[in-house]
């Protein structure tokens, strides 16, 4: 059950190193959370759940948002024909 969860959330757009920052853990222990190694604890259970019931982040958003996400970044884009 955890396990699915978690690749839930994972699903809607967040890296491992996001949802660890957002969570306070390391990737780490997201992946081991994800191979099911590691049971999470009860807070971030409801921690994740709450965030799977969030849509998905890049389904609203607009190209102007994902600009500027990816300058906030630091990122760089290159286009070509």
């Amino acid at each position: 059950m955890h396990v699915e969860l978690v690749k839930s959330v994972l699903g809607k757009g967040f890296t491992q190193l996001e949802l660890g920052e957002e969570l306070g853990v390391s990737n780490v222990t997201i992946s081991r959370w994800v191979t099911g190694k590691v049971r999470p604890q009860r807070r971030f259970v409801g921690l994740l759940q709450r965030l799977n019931k969030t849509p998905n982040p890049l389904s609203e958003a607009t190209l102007t948002d994902m600009v500027n996400e990816i300058r906030q970044r630091g990122w760089k884009i290159t286009l070509s024909n």
